[in-house]
């Protein structure tokens, strides 16, 4: 019954409402991605956070181990 009201009143009042419909659709979509780009940015963070000591202690072992070079003495 409200389709038959909304068509009687014009074509141009119906296209309103579509588009209107359609703009509170996007604002939803647009929100949504909003909140996983969020979620996705707090969730890389965190990963950075939690590797960040072992990447610093296992740079620092790098640094203080003491380089060993291995050479091929040839016996003729």
């Amino acid at each position: 019954m409200s389709k038959l009201i909304i068509a009687l009143q014009g074509p141009d009042w119906v296209k309103c409402v579509n588009n209107a419909m359609s703009f509170r659709k996007r604002q939803k979509t647009g929100k949504m991605t909003r909140i996983i780009l969020f979620v996705s940015f707090i969730i890389l963070i965190g990963r950075l956070i939690y590797v960040l000591p072992g990447a610093i202690e296992h740079h620092q072992q790098k640094k203080a181990a003491p380089v060993t070079s291995v050479s091929a003495v040839k016996d003729n």
